[in-house]
This record gives structure tokens, sequence and C-alpha cells, in this order.
């Protein structure tokens, strides 16, 4: 090695083994120089500290914010955030608190900044660093969508169709480095083979109602009734479930008092159901800021962080019909296309704190097997001997109809009926059915203290009239 290849004295070599991020090590494969690694001592390729800063220092400087901390109460709180070391390592992928510790050294240097301006420290110890939401054009593009459904082009759209292309494309090819995958597999010999659903009952005539036919009065509503839904507009049904019956119970917001009725619904076909938060965060993940395309896959992160929370969030009421549209879209996207073609969604519940999971079946997916015609449903209801109530079964002879000798009158004013040709999906599971009489709701909140400081006037008698000081108690 010639004098002119080694590092300055403070510019320390690190080899691209210690600098996790594979990108950044491609980089420096491609121009570093054999070195001793000072962090590591191996002998491999590295770059000096001062060439990880420069490299470093645009991208930390454009995609994110500083915070001092704040002084309440008498007391100094510190900002929310990360520490400038704790960025490096996040931007490097170093294991090592020493590479991150030795690249901030240098980036001192190469970070110019004005103090007689006036100018602040932008790598003060006290300051906390958080990404910069202005950074990219994500967190523009889900109120993009919304604008332009809602204003503009509602029911075709080739520019939002081409930028779903854009958001969902290669999904079913990323795989987190844990295994997680961003297609869960649905239905016998899976992990998720059954799915709940709840209605709440206005009286005990209801209830009965749902008793009497559970598989029809449980199951998707008949498109004619079908309301619009965060998956769904008005008129096409889908299957709203959950994976157990707690969340379901909350999902429903049941008041105290309510009575409903619940099943499960087995999955008698595999499905394939994309989980938008295990998406969102295996892209978050393999997101490089050293990448070429990082702008367009941390649009994507942002978009899918915000999907997964619209379908979270309660739309406020009056708002449906507009809230819904984006996530809307997004569904008959997910639902119509190919390679793959998804069955439904899957994403966590809110009114559980994120601990349980909800699922949507699309429109194809969301068939529900109805009762063979020979089939009989009888119910018999509580009474002297027996406290609840039971659903009997019975087999009755088909009866076949013979075909109208006279011919067919057509009326126009008739209601045309298209035959449904989809594929059931589920099955009511017939011994899963329950009445649940709502006793108690148990709220998970988080109090928030709101100070209230009093301020004292006192006049000093050996001055104006007008002076006085304000003390803080």
């Amino acid at each position: 090695m010639t004098e002119d290849d080694q590092h300055e004295p403070d510019d320390q070599p690190i080899c691209l083994e210690c600098a996790g991020d594979q990108f950044l090590r491609d980089e420096v494969s491609n121009t570093g120089r054999s070195d001793q690694c000072v962090v590591c001592g191996t002998t491999a390729l590295c770059w000096g500290t001062r060439q990880y800063a420069e490299r470093i220092q645009p991208l930390f400087q454009n995609r994110f914010i500083s915070a001092r901390p704040e002084y309440t109460m008498g007391e100094w709180l510190a900002a929310e955030g990360c520490s400038a070391v704790d960025v490096i390592q996040e931007m490097t992928k170093c294991g090592d608190d020493r590479t991150a510790e030795l690249i901030l050294e240098s980036l001192r240097e190469v970070w110019f900044w004005w103090p007689q301006d006036g100018e602040d420290d932008p790598l003060d110890d006290d300051l906390r660093f958080s990404p910069d939401p202005r950074a990219s054009a994500s967190s523009f593009l889900w109120t993009e969508i919304e604008e332009e459904l809602r204003t503009r082009s509602r029911y075709f759209n080739p520019q939002i169709e081409e930028r779903l292309r854009e958001m969902f494309a290669g999904v079913d090819e990323l795989v987190a480095q844990n295994g997680e995958k961003v297609i869960r597999r649905a239905g016998p010999e899976t992990d998720l083979t059954r799915l709940w659903r709840m209605r709440i009952a206005s009286d005990w005539r209801e209830v009965c109602d749902m008793l009497i036919s559970p598989a029809q009065k449980l199951g998707p509503p008949p498109s004619n009734v079908a309301s619009a839904g965060r998956m769904n507009p008005t008129g096409i049904s889908v299957f709203y479930g959950a994976a157990d019956v707690e969340t379901c119970l909350g999902e429903v917001r049941a008041p105290v008092g309510a009575h409903g009725v619940a099943a499960a619904f087995d999955i008698t076909r595999e499905l394939q159901l994309l989980d938008i938060a295990a998406l969102a965060r295996v892209e978050a993940r393999n997101i490089s800021h050293f990448d070429p395309e990082y702008q367009r896959k941390h649009e994507r992160v942002a978009f899918l962080q915000r999907l997964s929370s619209a379908l979270q969030v309660p739309v406020l009421p009056g708002e449906e019909t507009s809230g819904y549209l984006p996530s809307q879209m997004v569904a008959e996207y997910l639902g119509s296309r190919n390679l793959p073609r998804f069955d439904g969604v899957i994403y966590p519940s809110i009114q559980s704190g994120g601990q349980g999971s909800n699922a949507v079946l699309f429109h194809h997916a969301s068939v529900v097997e109805q009762l063979s015609p020979d089939k009989l449903l009888e119910l018999r209801g509580p009474d002297w001997y027996q406290e609840t109530f039971e659903i009997i079964e019975s087999s009755q002879p088909a009866v076949v109809e013979q075909p109208e000798e006279h011919p067919i009158m057509l009326d126009e004013d008739a209601q045309r009926v298209r035959w449904d040709d989809r594929m059931p999906a589920l099955r009511l599971c017939t011994d899963s059915i329950v009445i649940v009489d709502v006793k108690a709701i148990q709220y998970q909140f988080v109090k928030q203290p709101v100070p209230w400081i009093r301020h004292a006037t006192v006049r000093d008698n050996n001055a104006d009239g007008n002076r006085r000081t304000d003390v803080s108690t």
C-alpha cells in the first residue's frame, strides 16, 4: 500500500463487514481500499470514517428533523426521537456502537454550520431526531387518491390504478428476515381455519330470527341490502370477520346490556389473504437509505401504513361515503388483479389494542354454504325444564317441482336475478353458535395530566405603582 493509499490520521478505516446495510456494503466493496478495520481488526475493504460521514451527511440532513428538550413545570423534558448515534446505527445497520460513534465524530467535521450567524449545532448531544414527514410525497399519496376519487373520477380512473399497481408490485415475493410473509394462507391445514361473525339484536325476537337461519343471518348480507363499508361500496357484499370471538365482540362495539349472536365460519378452501400490517413492517425493514429506489419504497411504506390505519380507525358519522373511498378502491384492485389474485386482507383490530386480527374476504370469496334443501331447522326456546335455546335439525323429503304446462309469461317489471357462480369458501360451524349478553366493557386508556400553573403578581412598594413582578407557583 502506497502512502497515497493511506487514510488520513483522523480518518479511521471501517470495513464493509462492520457496515451492515447491504447497499452501503456494496458501495464500500466497489470503491473501498484494503486496510485493517479499527472496529473488528479484520483486514478487508474499508472506507475511512470521513468517507462514511460524507456519504451519510446529506441523507441525515434531508430525511430527519431535530427537536430540543423542553422546559416544563420546572424541569427539562427530553424530546421524542433518537440520538445522532442511534440514527447512524439505523442508517448503516452497524451492530457495534463504536462504529456509529466513530462515524459521528467525522460527521461533526463535515457538517458545516455557522454559529456566528446564530445557528445551533446540528448534532448537539441534547437533540433528538425523527424521520421528516416532508422528505417525500408519500404522506400526500393517500390524500391525493382520496381527492381524485371524491372530486374527479370515481368509477374508472387509470391514474389511480397505475399508482396502486406501483404500490403493490411484487408484494407476493416479499419475505422478512425472520421469515414473516405478507401473504397469509387461510383454510384447512393452516393457522387460520375459521373466522367469527357477530350481530347485535334489537330484541329477543331478532335473536330468534338469527338462530333459526344462522348461516344466512350471520353471513354476509345479500347485495340488495349490503351497505358501504371500509372495503366495499354499497351493493357489493363482502365478509367481515375476526380471528376470535373476543375481537369480534369488540368490533361490533356492543353497549352494556346488549344481546347478540356470534358464530364461527370454517374456511373450507385455501384462501390467499394479504396481511396489510405485515406488508408495511416487511417493507419498512427492507428499506435502505443508500438504495437508489429509496424514495419509491419509502412512499410505498407510508401508503401501506396509511392503508393499515384506514382499516382500523373509525370514520366519523356522515363521512362514510367519502371516507371509505380509498380503501374501497384498494379492495377492488386487490380482488380483481391477477398473479396473484387476493381473496381478502387481514389487519390488526384497534378495538383489541392490536392484539386481535380482523379479516375481509372479497366478494368472490365471501360465499357461505347454505343448508341443504332437505334439511329443516327448528328453534326450541327456554322453558321450565330447559334454560337455553336449542336448534333442532331434521330431514324432510326433497320436493321436486313439476314444470308448468302453460307457457311462461314474462313480467317486464320482475326483477332479474343473476346466477351466482361463485365457489363457496365458508361453512357455518354449527357447534360454535353462542348468544352473547354484554355485562360490562373494559377500556384501555392513557391519562395525560394537564398542568395548572398559577401566576401571582407582587407589587414593588418602593417603585412606581405600575411596576410589578410575576411569580409562578
